[in-house]
């Protein structure tokens, strides 16, 4: 008889929700900063993910200061007319 490994699988896509809730960040606020293109999500089914790798790319930013509001200020006039990115989806 042969076994099936039961041990839970690493997935590199976290729930956008759950990440949004372990950050403390309200759900107005991950919306804007989804449109804004802060962080990047992956939409599977209507379900909305972050990679792993787009958590550390957001982390290694925000250490580096560039959602300061200075930062924001200098951000607003260099980028006016700017189309916002859309979620990437994945059927």
């Amino acid at each position: 008889m042969k076994r099936f490994d039961t041990s839970p699988i690493a997935s590199h896509l976290v729930r956008f929700e759950q990440w949004r809730q372990q950050i403390g960040i309200s759900s107005p606020t991950a919306w804007r900063w989804r449109n804004a293109g802060i962080v990047r999500v992956i939409e599977i089914r209507g379900r909305l993910f972050v990679s792993r790798h787009e958590i550390r790319r957001f982390e290694q930013r925000a250490a580096a200061g560039e959602f300061s509001i200075s930062s924001r200020a200098a951000q607003n006039t260099s980028t006016a007319g700017e189309k916002e990115p859309t979620p990437t989806k994945v059927s």
